[in-house]
């Protein structure tokens, strides 16, 4: 049976913006210090946002753009007050237009000077946060936007006299992000304050809402504006049909299409309800009526907005799936392949993002993912039709429903590393440094300004706003020296692929979908992809069960390991793609969601009983005696890392910082008690974490295979993060640190991933013991492998929704390495030593054997290890992975 995905973003209603007339009332009070008569260039000013208001009522959206392009560089001149209402006008229109990232520019600059303008009331501050986190919540940055939607509606709450119809669009947007933060009954109560639905009472009860929200049925007791209605009712259609509740939602999207169609200026409102109403009916059958509907939406949203926006291409999908579901391949195709037209460039195009945060390119390819998905079903179910270029399709689609920071972060290292001329290879790494440091620093801004303005550290912001200037100067200097498009790092060929690849090895792509799942197997000789029986939950439930014994903390060796769920896994992921890997030893695996957190060598390839004896567990049927396994972001950066020369072999061999200052004997401080002041650890409660004195013996031990000298190993008050600094590391074939890793917010206040080094007397930003992500992106390696003998290394940023290797593995590639050994989960200090000394020994006796196949050797000799037979579990011999280029 056919199900089609709803989604409120992008084919529904979008976030929204305080409606055109109450920002031009704002416009008016913000003004109204002005002298009663205008002068020359206020008169022209006050024009200019005419044009624009009268270009949006007629839905002409690129003439308003321009219109509000040119009232902010008027108004910049004139007074703060009309350069802040010119940004918000144009804001608006950006996220109509789906011009996420300039949207976020405009607003953002309103804010900074929002905050500066003597006398601004809650009711304007509100509206330009709000507007704010409109725009971070239509790209995908769902927390950021959540402190923002809420500070906008404490803001207006607070204030004396608030207009409920001011609040109305507030709540809505509240409820559309609660929605997509998983949060449904919370959001479906919202929605329906929103829209006047008298069952909220009872629906609150049930959801357990508080106090403070509750607050709000007492406060909305008008009429919402005409377009929050029309939007509120729009999700709750949208949430209600995600839950299966479809005649509900049908009603209540009909009751939305029909409020739309009587208004000329909601035309895009009503697009909308139609698209996601055309979806539901055909979800309940009634596929002449859906097709009807969704062709409305199609007409209407190309009526106004062009052939190119983005949520044309929604409703092209949304098309495409009704066409295949009749088996109509030809208009399938062409409806999914128009789409596609509009949507890559968006994704691939550099010129699209110059100057702004990765992340904003990250969350549009996330944004189109399940239609992406859709369209590899299509293509999967009409394959033997679909062209000869069926498969160069399908694998440009599976890149790009997973683009992924650490992939653009191996792109633009590698092209340093391939770029012979030093002064271009210079400016390159400094335009991906400021790229890096501006993404950080817009993420600590949005922190702080959901903050209210007494509680902001003044120091602190305009610290941050400093940054921030300073990455745009960098950017548009180093713009006038590199070419467009040098930091792609999204998609690669299908031909360029199998060439990077090695006899004896085999790439797998996973993109697990809410039905099914795909995969695309490629090896040097052939390519094939795969639906795969194994819906997102099940592998996610499966892999979450595995996870809880693969961890000391949690059930470890207490609990016979669920060897049921290691076979299922290994059925439903590798059995079905066996054929094909038949003569294949090494396995690269680009994983998908929860899939990043578990290492493929703890699969089982046949179903056996659970056991607790090691003698058992040893013999049991492991996936990693076949196989030695390497992870990648993509696939793209398995061509490139194959791609970047050999680094100078006049580089020294090793070099270490381990064994750092610490508690010398004891339990660990727990890291959730480590207090942090001004993005400072305290030293204090850092030199409590226990320390490490075995690692000393694991780096010398590998010194010596490496033949490195002892001066390279920098150990006690030598492993601290001044030398980390300073030193010349790209001077190093390996770099390795044998230390505490923390995940993001195990230290308060460090909401990044980190390592922990020798603790300072007296803590600074140079140097706090705690070498944090960021700061570790702005090393300089060139190394072919960098080693994290510490816990957690593997794990993302702490971001909603970010992919596995998002935190220390992007910030090192970043840097310069080509290879990183990471670890899954807390690691026995014995066995690291052990698994890493045994694999530097296994490629010292064997030049030829890879990085994968000496940390397959060093597996299975302490999986086999006849004197410490409790090492046959796989939580000792399975946590480090290897990420990156496997070949030496």
């Amino acid at each position: 049976m056919h199900t089609s995905h709803l989604r409120p973003l992008p084919g529904g209603a979008r976030p929204q913006f305080k409606a055109l007339a109450a920002i031009l009332l704002a416009a008016w009070i913000l003004l109204s210090n002005c002298s009663p008569a205008l002068g020359a260039a206020e008169e022209a000013w006050e024009n200019t946002i005419n044009e624009g208001l009268a270009a949006a009522k007629r839905q002409d959206l690129n003439a308003a753009a321009r219109a509000f392009e040119r009232a902010v560089r008027d108004g910049q001149y004139i007074d703060s007050d009309r350069h802040v209402v010119s940004l918000n006008f144009l804001g608006e229109i950006y996220l109509r237009l789906g011009e996420f990232a300039k949207g976020e520019q405009a607003l953002r600059q309103a804010l900074q000077i929002v905050d500066n303008i003597p006398g601004i009331t809650a009711q304007e501050r509100a509206s330009t946060t709000n507007n704010l986190a409109a725009i971070l919540d239509a790209q995908g940055r769902f927390r950021e936007a959540e402190n923002l939607y809420q500070r906008a509606l404490d803001l207006v709450l607070r204030t004396e006299h608030a207009k409920v119809a001011d609040i109305y669009p507030l709540v809505s947007n509240l409820a559309g992000l609660q929605e997509r933060l998983g949060n449904i009954r919370m959001a479906e109560w919202l929605y329906q304050l929103v829209v006047g639905d008298s069952g909220s009472q009872q629906l609150a009860k049930e959801a357990g809402i508080g106090a403070a929200h509750l607050h709000l049925q007492k406060v909305l007791r008008g009429t919402p504006p005409m377009e929050t209605h029309i939007a509120a009712l729009n999700n709750l259609g949208t949430l209600l049909a995600r839950e299966a509740r479809l005649e509900e939602a049908e009603r209540v999207l009909n009751q939305a299409q029909s409020l739309a169609a009587n208004s000329e200026a909601m035309l895009l409102e009503g697009a909308s309800a139609a698209h996601n109403r055309g979806l539901v009916l055909d979800r309940l059958g009634r596929g002449d009526i859906a097709r009807t509907t969704l062709e409305r939406a199609y007409l209407l949203r190309r009526q106004v907005l062009g052939n190119g926006h983005p949520d044309v291409a929604s409703t092209r999908y949304a098309m495409a799936q009704h066409l295949a579901v009749r088996g109509d391949m030809q208009g399938a195709l062409e409806h999914a392949r128009s789409a596609l037209a509009i949507l890559e460039p968006r994704i691939t195009s550099e010129s699209a993002f110059v100057g702004l945060s990765v992340s904003s390119r990250i969350a549009t390819a996330r944004q189109w993912r399940e239609a992406f998905e859709a369209h590899l079903a299509i293509l999967q179910r009409f394959r033997e039709k679909a062209g000869v270029e069926w498969k160069d399709e399908s694998f440009r689609l599976i890149q790009l429903a997973k683009a992924s920071e650490t992939a653009m972060a191996i792109a633009g290292s590698t092209q340093r590393h391939a770029i012979n001329d030093p002064k271009l290879a210079d400016a390159l790494r400094r335009r991906q440094d400021a790229l890096v440091q501006r993404q950080d620093a817009e993420q600590r801004l949005m922190s702080m300004l959901a903050l209210p303005p007494a509680q902001r550290e003044r120091i602190a912001l305009a610290n941050v706003r400093a940054e921030l200037d300073r990455a745009d100067r960098t950017l548009i200097e180093v713009a006038r020296q590199t070419p467009q498009g040098v930091n792609d790092g999204t998609t690669t060929t299908l031909k360029e692929t199998q060439l990077a690849l090695q006899p004896g090895e085999a790439l797998l792509i996973y993109l697990l979908g809410s039905q099914s799942s795909h995969l695309a197997v490629i090896t040097r000789e052939e390519s094939n992809f795969v639906t795969l029986d194994a819906p997102r939950i099940d592998v996610v439930r499966a892999v979450r069960r595995l996870r809880n014994h693969l961890d000391t903390s949690g059930i470890g060796t207490a609990a016979p390991y669920p060897t049921d769920d290691a076979h299922r896994l290994y059925l439903q992921l590798l059995a079905p793609a066996e054929q094909q890997l038949r003569g294949a030893r090494e396995l690269i695996v680009v994983a998908d969601s929860e899939l990043e957190t578990l290492p493929f060598s703890v699969l089982l390839k046949q179903a056996v009983p659970a056991s607790t004896r090691p003698e058992v567990i040893r013999g049991h049927p492991w996936v990693v005696r076949d196989y030695a396994f390497t992870s990648l972001p993509s696939a793209d950066a398995l061509v490139r890392l194959r791609a970047v020369p050999r680094g100078s072999q006049s580089r020294e061999p090793f070099i270490a910082f381990a064994d750092p200052i610490l508690r010398q004997r004891g339990g660990d401080q727990p890291l959730k008690e480590l207090r942090q002041t001004s993005g400072i650890a305290k030293i204090e409660d850092l030199k409590r974490l226990s320390a490490l004195p075995e690692t000393a013996d694991e780096v010398a031990a590998i010194a010596r295979s490496l033949g490195a000298p002892t001066a390279s190993l920098y150990l006690q008050d030598r492993a601290n993060e001044t030398q980390v600094k300073t030193l010349p590391l790209d001077r190093f074939r390996v770099v390795m640190f044998a230390t505490h890793g923390v995940q993001s917010g195990d230290i308060p206040g460090i909401l990044e991933p980190a390592l922990v080094l020798s603790p300072p007397a007296q803590g600074s930003t140079q140097d706090d013991g705690v070498l944090t992500a960021s700061e570790i992106g702005r090393l300089k390696l060139d190394a072919d492998w960098v080693i994290l003998s510490a816990c957690n290394t593997a794990a993302g940023d702490g971001t909603l929704g970010n992919e596995g290797y998002s935190g220390l593995a992007r910030a090192f590639f970043h840097a310069g390495a080509r290879a990183l050994l990471v670890s899954h989960w807390p690691v026995a200090s014995e066995a690291t030593v052990i698994l890493t000394t045994k694999m530097f020994e296994a490629m010292n006796k064997d030049a030829r054997v890879s990085r994968a196949q000496a940390l397959r050797q060093s597996m299975l000799e302490m999986l086999d290890r006849p004197t410490q037979p409790e090492f046959s579990h796989p939580l000792f011999w399975a946590p480090f992975v290897l990420v990156g280029n496997s070949i030496p």
